[in-house]
């Protein structure tokens, strides 16, 4: 059931544009979106949710072509809403053959993360081709590797789809680490990270993280 409600609070339902100021909880700061580059901001005034997006990303910079018949799509998203504000990555895989994701392992300078315990759709697209996608939400698990995402930005950042079935390694393109970092840092400007706010998106999403550190 907490899983249903953070999907249905985040869901993208958005057809229109529309101010930000009439949707965003009172206590985001919504200004911080007000001159930012780079952004699409969709909102729906049935549902009270706002999206906000990278430009760049959604007009296809978001893929990743790891061979002729895989594609990563990597999509960070802001979503306000009346009850909880998120920073969440949609992650999809688009291949021949299901992987049935169940790990991610992330390479962030000395330290390799391991993400667990996400819940995974997957459906049949047209001709023969799949698709799983993942949803991981800014929280208390997540939120340090994020963190270090930043701090390695310039470097290499390597991961991995680790599923029953195969798996899938890819790297982070620049497009994708400065949409994900650019966004992230409106969010916790415009106050996300408080406390309350991700003590509540903690306890509806039941990711976790494990980290170990890498010898050089």
């Amino acid at each position: 059931m907490k899983k249903k409600i953070l999907a249905l609070v985040f869901a993208v339902l958005l057809a229109i544009m529309v101010p930000i100021s009439a949707f965003a909880t009172g206590s985001f700061n919504k200004a911080v979106f007000d001159n930012a580059d780079d952004l699409t901001v969709k909102a729906d005034d049935m549902s009270g949710i706002t999206n906000i997006y990278s430009t760049s990303l959604s007009n296809g910079k978001a893929a990743i072509y790891v061979d002729w018949y895989t594609t990563i799509t990597v999509m960070p998203t802001v979503s306000l809403s009346d009850e909880v504000d998120g920073y969440l990555l949609g992650l999809y895989y688009v291949g021949q053959n299901w992987a049935f994701i169940n790990n991610i392992i992330v390479k962030i300078g000395d330290h390799r993360y391991t993400i667990s315990d996400f819940d995974v759709s997957r459906k049949v697209r047209s001709g023969s081709s799949v698709q799983e996608y993942i949803c991981l939400f800014a929280n208390s698990e997540t939120i340090p590797m994020i963190q270090d995402l930043i701090e390695h930005r310039d470097e290499e950042i390597k991961v991995r789809f680790s599923g029953s079935n195969k798996n899938i390694d890819f790297t982070l393109t620049d497009d994708i680490k400065n949409g994900m970092i650019n966004l992230y840092n409106l969010y916790v400007a415009g106050g996300g990270t408080n406390e309350k706010n991700i003590d509540l998106i903690t306890k509806l999403d039941k990711t976790t993280v494990t980290v170990a550190t890498v010898n050089s």
